[in-house]
């Protein structure tokens, strides 16, 4: 699917109503990348590698975590950002919504000590995906049978 880039007259190009989640992403960072790059912010000329930069090194992320790191930049910063200046940013708020949604660990019962439990697995999977840099592989219905067995079996042998 083609990248989204402004036009000669400085715009993005519309696209289609329904957009799949790596467009829509792409879209965001062109955008976010074209408002930092005015004279009246930081008069920086971009060019394609620019745009193919910031999309392979944020596309792991929600597009909620994009939004909050540039704006948080725009409204913070001192500089045209680099790529490393963008990334802790996205990184932050997403832990910051793993920990705002994880449950406090007091009076769970078994069913949600499995869940919690699960969750710190899947989560530690996630992390390891994003530090090889490869690209995330959904779970198949086998290997998530699997976790739930081992994970119960674990519980039960730290319970017994």
């Amino acid at each position: 699917m083609p990248q989204p880039r402004p036009t000669q007259n400085g715009l993005i190009r519309t696209q289609p109503m329904l957009q799949s989640d790596s467009s829509l992403k792409s879209m965001a960072i062109a955008e976010y990348l074209q408002k930092m790059a005015l004279p009246s912010m930081w008069n920086r000329e971009l060019v394609e590698e620019d745009y193919e930069l910031w999309d392979s090194q944020l596309s792991h992320y929600s597009l909620a975590a994009i939004k909050f790191a540039f704006e948080n930049w725009i409204s913070g910063g001192r500089k045209f950002p680099i790529p490393g200046d963008i990334l802790p940013l996205c990184i932050s708020y997403q832990e910051q919504l793993v920990q705002e949604q994880k449950p406090s660990g007091r009076n769970l019962d078994g069913g949600h000590l499995l869940i919690l439990a699960m969750w710190n697995k899947v989560c530690g999977r996630d992390a390891k995906f994003r530090e090889a840099k490869q690209e995330y592989v959904p779970l198949t219905d086998r290997e998530i049978e699997r976790m739930i067995s081992d994970t119960k079996a674990e519980l039960e042998a730290r319970h017994a």
